[in-house]
Parts: C-alpha cells; sequence; structure tokens
C-alpha cells in the first residue's frame, strides 16, 4: 500500500470525466469515486495510526485538487454541485 494510491483513483476518474463528456451531454450523469486507500490503512496501521492520518490529509487534498485543480472543467464542477445536493438531501432524510 502507498500513500498515492488514490492519486490513480482520481487520475482515472477525471479522465472518465473528459472522456465521457459527463455533465455536457444534456443528460443527468452520475460519478462515484471509492477511496479505498484510508480504510485498508485503517485495517493495517489501526484507525488513529500515522499513516491513516496521512492519507486523510492526502485525500483531502485531492478532493480539493478533483474539483478546483488546473484540470477543473465545468462538467466536473457541475458533478460535484448535484452531488452536494443528493448529499445533503441524503443527510436530511436520517435525521
Amino acid at each position: 500500500m502507498t500513500p498515492f494510491a488514490s492519486d490513480w483513483e482520481f487520475d482515472f476518474a477525471k479522465t472518465a470525466v473528459e472522456n465521457e463528456q459527463l455533465g455536457q451531454r444534456g443528460v443527468t450523469d452520475l460519478l462515484a469515486i471509492s477511496i479505498s486507500a484510508p480504510d485498508l490503512a485503517g485495517h493495517d496501521f489501526g484507525p488513529m495510526s500515522h499513516e491513516v492520518q496521512d492519507i486523510v490529509v492526502r485525500t483531502d487534498q485531492q478532493i480539493g485538487d478533483f474539483r478546483t485543480g488546473p484540470m477543473a472543467s465545468s462538467a466536473r464542477t457541475k458533478c460535484w454541485s448535484w452531488c452536494r445536493r443528493i448529499t445533503a438531501a441524503g443527510r436530511s432524510r436520517s435525521r
């Protein structure tokens, strides 16, 4: 396991957004990104380990870069806006 494993997952997601033209075709698109590194590190090193803390910080930075980085596109912005609405709706229903 490497703390850079999520880089591969986000690179794949960026490629999918761009090549599949997500958010640009006039239909609803769904992109789900499953980040496994924090979970795997938690099982290997323990939930409060330095390894997990490092991966959580890196993952937070990667999410920010995915949303606003140099490769950010209007499609990704639209996807992120839609995801936030879905997440907020889910939270309000669970209360």
